[in-house]
């Protein structure tokens, strides 16, 4: 999943960053081959958004890597978390994105990896930093802080409470005098 949605922001003029050390030789492939760039971990801290999309038995493991290099920037990435994980380990990722000073979302990825001709999965998005993640749609992938049928955000619905709903976010980056878009795919893809 990491690959396809890193190649789709590839397609839609992102330039995104994925950690390929320690990673295997088909992952640091399928990065490769969607576009992304292998930088060092120290790096992703000046990346816009980090979009942690890993096996769920790895999400507060990067979490915990990553907060070390999000603490020492000053100017503070956003951290999704698009796992399928637990609403204690979503917590446990929030607190922990959150003592590095970075806004933490909590997303969750609905549909396949998203493939040419297709608009690709839905991302949902929820917690007080959810509506930031919607500069993402104007990059090829669909963002949504509401549930289906829902009228208002999915974090701001209390019968959700204590229930783990998805939710993304991306903020442009002038570097000199041209735009540029950072986004920082941090994930293990398997």
């Amino acid at each position: 999943m990491g690959a396809a949605v890193g190649a789709r922001l590839v397609e839609h003029g992102v330039e995104v960053w994925t950690v390929l050390a320690g990673r295997s030789p088909a992952s640091a492939a399928r990065a490769e081959a969607a576009g992304m760039l292998g930088v060092d971990a120290r790096q992703i801290g000046a990346a816009d958004v980090v979009l942690s999309i890993v096996p769920p038995g790895e999400a507060v493991a990067l979490a915990r890597s990553l907060s070390p290099v999000m603490r020492e920037t000053a100017r503070k990435p956003i951290y999704a978390d698009c796992n399928a994980v637990s609403p204690q380990t979503v917590a446990a990722i929030a607190a922990e994105v959150g003592a590095a000073g970075a806004r933490f979302v909590d997303a969750g990825i609905i549909g396949g990896p998203p493939k040419p001709g297709t608009p690709g999965p839905l991302i949902y998005t929820s917690g007080p930093h959810a509506p930031a993640l919607g500069m993402l749609a104007q990059h090829g992938l669909r963002i949504s802080d509401r549930l289906p049928h829902r009228t208002r955000p999915a974090s701001r619905n209390p019968t959700l409470t204590g229930r783990r709903f998805p939710r993304a976010l991306c903020n442009p980056k002038t570097a000199d005098s041209e735009p540029r878009r950072r986004s920082s795919l941090s994930s293990r893809m398997v």
